[in-house]
């Protein structure tokens, strides 16, 4: 006696890969954004602490926005 082993249908490959590469490439970019944000954030916030940590927090938002600038490539 043998047994017939049935076999999956095969997947079809995506019509449309396009709408899922933008996807992918909106939410890295995304994930970049707010990784550069955090970094920023934490800058400021070891800046803060090496200087004593008298900054209040509207300063603090100020050097994070500067920190930001530097690493997106802004001299201003």
């Amino acid at each position: 006696m043998t047994k017939k082993i049935e076999t999956l249908p095969e997947a079809t490959p995506k019509v449309d890969d396009f709408e899922d590469k933008m996807y992918e490439r909106t939410r890295s970019e995304f994930r970049d954004q707010q990784w550069l944000r955090e970094t920023a954030l934490r800058c400021a916030v070891d800046f803060h602490k090496n200087n004593g940590g008298m900054l209040t927090a509207q300063q603090l938002v100020d050097i994070a926005d500067t920190f930001l600038n530097f690493t997106q490539g802004e001299t201003k």
